[in-house]
């Protein structure tokens, strides 16, 4: 019988928008320029706002903001 294991999730409100922000600029060191041209950082930047924006009610079992969820 498989039992997950959830971590316990501990950050006050202004870590939290510090980790979301980490979470942010690590998305787009990935997105190297080759990947990405133009206006499309800023499209990247308008969507991860509204996703953030849109789940920051959310939360995962661990108690983590939803909009991690991507991020092991």
């Amino acid at each position: 019988m498989d039992t997950a294991v959830v971590k316990k999730y501990n950050l006050d409100e202004e870590q939290e928008k510090k980790e979301i922000v980490r979470h942010y600029r690590a998305l787009m060191r990935a997105l190297k320029p080759r990947f990405i041209k133009g206006g499309d950082r800023e499209a990247v930047r308008t969507a991860f706002e509204m996703a953030a924006d849109a789940h920051r009610h959310m939360r995962r079992k661990s108690g983590e903001p939803y909009i991690l969820h991507p991020w092991p």
